[in-house]
Parts: C-alpha cells; structure tokens; sequence
C-alpha cells in the first residue's frame, strides 16, 4: 500500500484547502521545490505543522529539541563538523544505534554519512525545527562551525 502524499495528509487535517494544494503543484512544476517547502514559503502552513505530518508520513516523531537534556557520550560520538555539515542533532545512542534529530526527511545523505564515518549500525531520524536543531547544535558544540 503506498503512503498518501504530503498535499493529501495536509488537506486531511485541514491545514491547506485543494486551492492551496493546486497552486503548490503549479509552483512546484516550475520551481522544482518540494512541495513541503512550497507550503512553507506561500505561508500555508507551519513549520512544525509540516513536520508533525512529515513525521506521521515516515512513520517517526516529532520533537522540540528545547524540551530535550543530551547525554555527553553521545554528544562526543558525532564530531562538530559534521552536525553543522549536515544540520543533524544528536539525541541518543544505543546498541550501535543513533538518532539524529533532522528537519528534513526526503534528505537521507546525512544519515548515510554518519553511519559510515561513525561505523554505526544504523541512524535513525526524529523530525525538529530547523532552528531548533541549530539552537541545540550551538548550545551544545558552540557556534564555530568548525
């Protein structure tokens, strides 16, 4: 069985109405943006709107990084380099296993790397704020990007 697409979940919750969802396919075809980030940038809807869905959509959560406390070990597994490349926050570590805060699911080259380079098992991914996820990385690894 296939997902529903994001202008369908988004329609369902009534948080856009078709008129909305047929202007972003329009702009879509000539801008070659996701259709989340067309959303976004027309004023349709929210950020976290967006992601509450987009986690609903790939079967994961939806966090606020505020309401988060990291443990140090995890924080030292993922170099400081890579979080700001990558804008992914790390949240907690198991078995081999990461989760990464991302605000972006379509966007899965980061997970790859950071399996690889960290020699992980696997990543997983939550969904979070854009500027949440950069608030925690420079709470957490300060705000030199490298």
């Amino acid at each position: 069985m296939t997902k529903p697409r994001i202008g369908e979940l988004l329609m369902s919750k009534k948080l856009i109405n078709s008129e909305q969802l047929e202007t972003a396919i329009q702009e879509q075809a000539y801008t070659g943006e996701f259709l989340g980030e067309i959303f976004l940038r027309l004023g349709y809807v929210k950020e976290e709107e967006l992601l509450r869905v987009l986690a609903d959509q790939f079967d994961t959560r939806f966090i606020r990084l505020a309401d988060i406390r990291v443990d140090d070990k995890v924080l030292k597994m993922v170099p400081k380099s890579l979080v700001w490349e990558y804008k992914t926050f790390p949240l907690e570590a198991h078995s081999g296993v990461l989760t990464v805060a991302l605000s972006n699911p379509l966007d899965m080259w980061p997970l790859s790397v950071l399996q690889e380079r960290l020699g992980l098992i696997d990543v997983r991914f939550v969904l979070a704020q854009k500027n949440d996820i950069l608030d925690a990385i420079n709470k957490y690894y300060g705000d030199d990007q490298f």
